[in-house]
């Protein structure tokens, strides 16, 4: 049936066995039914008995249904694939019967993130991904993928990488380990997210909280936020030599449980108002800390409908 078995070309196929150079040979090809219909067949082809007295035995399997199902199979594989290509990460599958780090397939994604083609990728298998990790992420980060390779442990590491460029590259790297239907393991599959942007912000965060922190421990103003009832809700980290008792034995508490009635009465009053309001409220007192008499100018203003924020600056 099919157009490129003449006779000609189906010896040459055949020319193995006549040999002795195969014992059986399979291939496939398409057989035509009594109602006119084609179908697919695999060819099972051995040649029997010796010399002049030699014949063929095929054995024909007709394969329809795994064909059908090689069909469907390619279809879901390339959906799966498009949808792959779509994520906004490196998408790669690694043989778990090989060596470590023999990876099968590699997104094109790897490209536009780091500069490698996939071909490059895959060629490299495990040691173009170590060489490219920051040596300080480097042993935790490659420790973590073997836990993954040889005991199945799931990964999820954060980690540095040099592109191809030049360029740093923060990354997060999900892999867990595939068993086949007996139980072995047979791949890993892994999604490596660029968190570029995500450090880079959290790097500025912290450095702004630095700054802050800096700014708080030279400032001897002390700043509490206290709720209606004049209750210690929170206490800046500034400088503590004006604070009337470490902060962890005032918070929680009211004003009436820590200061004296007089000056407890007055920052109440003042939340209050404050509260109230709507308005920022001053006024100042004075308070005995350890055997120093501080006199403070004070101001409250309102946070919220129950919360207020109290600063003392000593005058």
């Amino acid at each position: 049936i099919k157009p490129e078995f003449t006779e000609d070309s189906f010896r040459e196929i055949l020319r193995p066995l006549v040999e002795g150079k195969q014992s059986t040979l399979v291939f496939r090809t398409v057989h035509r039914r009594a109602d006119g219909n084609n179908y697919p067949v695999e060819v099972h082809l051995q040649l029997m008995g010796q010399a002049d007295d030699s014949v063929f035995l095929a054995v024909i399997f007709d394969i329809t249904e795994r064909k059908r199902a090689e069909e469907i199979l390619h279809q879901r594989e390339e959906q799966y694939r498009t949808l792959v290509e779509q994520i906004p990460a490196i998408v790669y599958v690694d043989d778990a019967t090989a060596v470590p780090g023999h990876t099968v397939y590699v997104s094109p994604q790897i490209e536009t993130i780091l500069g490698l083609t996939p071909e490059e990728w895959m060629q490299g298998d495990l040691d173009i991904w170590v060489s490219h990790i920051h040596p300080d992420d480097r042993q935790r980060t490659l420790a973590a993928y073997l836990r993954c390779f040889k005991d199945g442990e799931p990964m999820d590491s954060e980690y540095r990488m040099a592109a191809a460029d030049g360029r740093l590259i923060w990354f997060r790297e999900q892999a867990i380990r595939l068993r086949d239907e007996s139980g072995k393991p047979y791949l890993i599959h892994g999604m490596m997210y660029d968190i570029t942007e995500r450090k880079q912000a959290e790097e500025k965060l912290t450095a702004s909280e630095a700054e802050l922190r800096a700014l708080f421990v030279s400032m001897t103003d002390v700043v509490v936020i206290y709720d209606a009832d004049g209750r210690y809700v929170k206490i800046a980290p500034t400088n503590p030599i004006n604070l009337y008792r470490p902060p962890e034995n005032m918070l929680g508490k009211t004003v009436h449980e820590v200061l004296p009635k007089e000056q407890a009465d007055f920052i109440v009053g003042k939340i209050g108002e404050a509260i109230q309001t709507g308005q920022a409220v001053t006024g100042e007192y004075a308070l005995q800390i350890g055997d120093r008499e501080l006199w403070f100018a004070a101001s409250a203003s309102r946070l919220s409908e129950n919360t207020a924020i109290w600063i003392a600056h000593d005058i």
